[in-house]
């Protein structure tokens, strides 16, 4: 899929998905959640991880090289990462 169809489909989902996220190396891969929060324009989408302990980041900003996220520790700390698009395949892809 090209990079500006995933943007696309980031910037204009209306419900929940799942895609996977290559993290290279011994990381491997790992499933996330995309939640556009369509309910509340107040907040920002979210993302977050598959798992009983899942964590999660919100989504600053949708970009046409991949998302950018932001969350906060308790200690009010912000942490940013990025999730490139090159690394990202719709759907859980874990088993494929």
């Amino acid at each position: 899929m090209v990079m500006t169809d995933l943007k696309k489909h980031f910037t204009q989902a209306t419900e929940k998905f799942q895609f996977t996220v290559n993290l290279g190396g011994w990381r491997g891969k790992k499933v996330f959640e995309f939640n556009p929060n369509i309910e509340d324009k107040r907040m920002d989408p979210s993302v977050h991880e598959l798992s009983i302990f899942g964590k999660g980041m919100n989504v600053k900003s949708i970009t046409n090289v991949g998302l950018m996220l932001y969350s906060f520790d308790m200690l009010d700390n912000k942490t940013t990462a990025k999730i490139k698009f090159t690394d990202v395949e719709l759907g859980n892809t874990l088993d494929v």
